[in-house]
């Protein structure tokens, strides 16, 4: 079975060379590439095989952003280059979003997230440090680059995350230790993890969460907490995997900064 995107998939290469064009071509409304593909990006070239598919392509801009501009001067230019994909853009409950489909009519969702002008305030400063400090990666197998938060940025949105979980006491008790190896920065046991075989167990886990339903909403909470949790370890493990072996830059300074910034002390 063929699980769905990484940058094996042409229309997420594609979708990330249109961004690609609207962040050379936009000089009001700067995004970078943010979430699980951030994270593919920076460690595809040395782990391919390693890459956890996700449907959605995360975007997230310095400046405050309504649907009209997200239409308008977003949408309406990402769009242009996606035409054989359908592209159809909607404003959702929490995000806008662009829909592309392949060939088999699976989507990939290229996405915002919906700030109101209060949350917006609120996290204007996160949001500027990320795209001021954001690096140019390549795309595989393009001639192209996209604009990506740095490595240290994706750590932290793993970590703030994970906390968030850990504050309504919701971390599986399994999970616990790996995360605070991840709160403490203790690294070096993270990286000795079975990379391969965690992914295996996370798209089948992702596989099983609709049948979750079910067994009732508390179950499915549980289990969706679970995955989510999961998944982000494995995203930070990863990272620090490549780091560990130099061939990632993750500066430590910079971290302890965002984390300074964002009232975070570990």
């Amino acid at each position: 079975m063929i699980y769905k995107f990484t940058l094996e998939d042409v229309i997420l290469k594609d979708s990330l060379e249109a961004v690609s064009q609207y962040q050379k071509s936009s000089p009001r409304n700067q995004f970078v590439i943010v979430g699980g593909i951030a994270n593919q990006l920076y460690t595809y070239s040395v782990f391919p095989a390693l890459s956890r598919p996700t449907t959605d392509l995360d975007i997230d801009s310095d400046n405050y952003i309504n649907f009209a501009t997200f239409r308008d001067d977003v949408a309406s230019v990402i769009s242009k280059s996606l035409q054989r994909y359908s592209p159809k853009t909607s404003d959702k409950h929490h995000i806008f979003q662009i829909e592309v489909k392949d060939e088999d009519a699976t989507p990939l969702l290229i996405h915002s997230y919906k700030f109101s002008v209060n949350a917006y305030e609120r996290n204007k400063k996160s949001l500027e440090r990320q795209v001021a400090n954001a690096h140019w990666v390549n795309i595989p197998n393009f001639d192209s680059q996209v604009l990506v938060v740095r490595p240290e940025e994706v750590l932290y949105a793993k970590l703030d995350r994970l906390r968030k979980v850990d504050k309504g006491n919701r971390i599986p008790e399994e999970l616990k230790e790996m995360y605070e190896r991840i709160r403490e920065r203790d690294w070096i046991p993270l990286a000795d993890e079975d990379l391969k075989q965690w992914l295996v167990n996370l798209i089948r886990e992702k596989q099983m969460l609709p049948g979750a339903y079910d067994e009732g909403e508390l179950e499915f909470k549980k289990k969706l907490d679970h995955y989510r949790s999961s998944k982000d370890i494995y995203d930070v493990s990863l990272l620090i995997t490549l780091a560990l072996q130099e061939k990632l830059n993750i500066d430590e300074s910079y971290y302890q900064e965002i984390l300074k910034s964002e009232g975070i002390y570990t």
